[in-house]
Protein backbone atom coordinates (compact mmCIF):
# COMPACT_ATOMS: atom_id res chain seq x y z
CA UNK A 1 0.00 0.00 0.00
CA UNK A 2 1.05 3.49 -0.95
CA UNK A 3 1.49 6.77 1.53
CA UNK A 4 -1.12 8.01 -0.17
CA UNK A 5 -3.25 5.56 0.08
CA UNK A 6 -2.36 5.39 3.63
CA UNK A 7 -2.87 9.11 4.02
CA UNK A 8 -6.37 9.01 2.83
CA UNK A 9 -7.14 5.69 5.00
CA UNK A 10 -6.34 7.37 7.95
CA UNK A 11 -8.25 10.97 7.15
CA UNK A 12 -11.43 8.72 6.35
CA UNK A 13 -11.14 7.28 10.12
CA UNK A 14 -10.40 10.54 11.64
CA UNK A 15 -13.62 11.93 9.69
CA UNK A 16 -15.76 9.51 10.78
CA UNK A 17 -14.43 9.65 14.64
CA UNK A 18 -12.52 6.16 14.29
CA UNK A 19 -9.47 6.77 15.15
CA UNK A 20 -7.97 9.62 17.15
CA UNK A 21 -5.05 10.49 14.76
CA UNK A 22 -3.76 13.45 16.49
CA UNK A 23 -3.39 11.63 19.68
CA UNK A 24 -0.27 9.39 17.82
CA UNK A 25 2.24 11.83 18.29
CA UNK A 26 5.37 9.25 18.87
CA UNK A 27 6.30 6.18 16.77
CA UNK A 28 6.11 3.44 19.74
CA UNK A 29 2.57 4.57 19.67
CA UNK A 30 1.20 3.57 16.31
CA UNK A 31 1.68 -0.17 17.96
CA UNK A 32 -0.50 1.00 21.07
CA UNK A 33 -3.15 2.43 18.49
CA UNK A 34 -2.94 -0.72 16.31
CA UNK A 35 -4.07 -2.59 19.80
CA UNK A 36 -6.78 -0.60 20.78
CA UNK A 37 -8.41 0.24 17.48
CA UNK A 38 -9.42 -3.01 15.20
CA UNK A 39 -9.69 -0.81 12.24
CA UNK A 40 -5.91 -0.40 12.19
CA UNK A 41 -4.53 -3.73 12.46
CA UNK A 42 -6.91 -5.91 10.11
CA UNK A 43 -8.52 -5.62 6.80
CA UNK A 44 -6.81 -3.18 5.00
CA UNK A 45 -4.03 -2.48 7.48
CA UNK A 46 -3.36 -5.89 8.22
CA UNK A 47 0.23 -5.85 9.55
CA UNK A 48 1.36 -8.11 6.82
CA UNK A 49 -0.08 -5.40 4.32
CA UNK A 50 1.17 -2.24 6.55
CA UNK A 51 3.58 -1.66 8.36
CA UNK A 52 3.83 1.03 12.03
CA UNK A 53 6.47 2.51 9.85
CA UNK A 54 4.61 3.32 7.17
CA UNK A 55 1.60 4.34 9.28
CA UNK A 56 4.35 6.55 11.04
CA UNK A 57 5.84 8.30 7.91
CA UNK A 58 2.10 8.61 6.15
CA UNK A 59 1.20 10.70 9.87
CA UNK A 60 3.90 12.80 9.49
CA UNK A 61 3.55 13.74 6.01
CA UNK A 62 -0.19 14.23 6.73
CA UNK A 63 1.23 16.80 10.08
CA UNK A 64 3.55 18.37 7.24
CA UNK A 65 0.90 19.51 4.62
Amino acid sequence: MTITEIKSWLAYWKAGGMVAIDRIAAFDQVHQARKFCACMRQGVFAEDCVSDLQIWRALTEMREA
